[in-house]
């Protein structure tokens, strides 16, 4: 039970996140600080890359 308790949190971290910049992207830009818009938009795109790899894996 335990691996599967890890592998759940695992998948679902990654999810929130995403929820997460999804909600809080439009007040990032707001600020107007490109430094910080750039290395938001990387994290969300290295977390979109990953999710969509994880879905891939766990359809296999």
């Amino acid at each position: 039970t335990l691996n599967y308790n890890n592998d759940d949190i695992k998948y679902r971290l990654p999810f929130v996140f995403n929820i997460l910049f999804l909600l809080l992207m439009p007040a990032i830009y707001n600020i107007g600080n490109t430094f910080l818009s750039v290395v938001w938009t990387l994290l969300g795109g290295i977390n979109a890359i990953y999710l969509l790899i994880k879905m891939r894996k766990d359809k296999q």
